[in-house]
């Protein structure tokens, strides 16, 4: 596997954690104190995500790292090409 699948696991397990927990990007930031964008940034990879700010979200959420990455080993990659694919069905 690449990094750029790599990547795209893990922030499409973070997508699922949040929607799974009923947390919108907007009141994560609000919690942590980010400005406005900052959690859509990360998941549209506008910005490097770190491991402070993925352990930040996800204690904020509910959801224990080990929980988190075994959730991110589990899913398809699902990559820009595969995204458009299904766009077209």
């Amino acid at each position: 596997m690449d990094v750029e699948e790599e990547v795209s696991r893990h922030l499409q397990a973070l997508r699922y954690v949040l929607k799974a927990s009923g947390w919108t990007q907007v009141r994560v930031q609000q919690r942590l104190g980010w400005r406005q964008r900052h959690v859509s940034d990360l998941l549209n990879r506008k910005k490097i995500l770190t491991f402070e700010e993925l352990f930040a979200i996800l204690d904020l959420i509910g959801y224990t790292p080990a929980e988190y990455f075994r959730l991110a080993t589990t899913l398809p990659v699902r990559t820009t090409a595969s995204r458009a694919e299904e766009g077209q069905s």
